[in-house]
């Protein structure tokens, strides 16, 4: 099967260790984005957390149940969808944010998936799914981590 990657970005006036932080928090999630309504942790350990989160997405307001990892040194989230719906049969997450000068910041998002059916025309309606969400979540992201005292100034 193959694997397709689609990969978003904003630059944003706020310092990288900072949006890692906020990336990280997944119980402020709620906040940080405005699809996601819920984030409900089923299972913690030290090195990863097993939630549910519930968002709203091209066919309303759904769950996704994801294993979610902190990459040591990094500042964002990796996430790895545990069950998948169709038309995926596998999706990853990756948020990060990478320093660009003192306070600003590079903040990417990057999803690795694969399409039931190996299908192309499918893995590009996914796609363009994917570029609709994360326009949505990267200018949450900015408009939040811009406010005073997040930007670091």
């Amino acid at each position: 099967m193959t694997r397709f990657v689609a990969r978003y970005e904003i630059a944003v006036s706020a310092r990288a260790d900072a949006i890692g932080a906020l990336l990280g928090d997944l119980a402020a999630w709620p906040l940080l984005f405005q699809r996601i309504e819920r984030v409900e942790p089923l299972l913690e350990r030290p090195s990863e957390l097993l939630a549910r989160i519930w968002a709203h997405g091209p066919s309303g307001l759904s769950d996704l149940t994801c294993r979610c990892t902190r990459p040591p040194g990094a500042q964002g989230l990796l996430l790895r969808a545990v069950v998948t719906r169709p038309p995926l049969s596998d999706l990853g997450v990756r948020w990060e944010a990478a320093p660009t000068g003192p306070a600003e910041s590079l903040v990417a998002v990057t999803y690795e998936f694969r399409v039931i059916g190996d299908a192309p025309t499918t893995a590009l309606r996914v796609e363009r799914e994917l570029a609709r969400l994360s326009d949505w979540d990267l200018n949450s992201v900015k408009e939040l981590a811009e406010l005073d005292g997040v930007a670091g100034d």
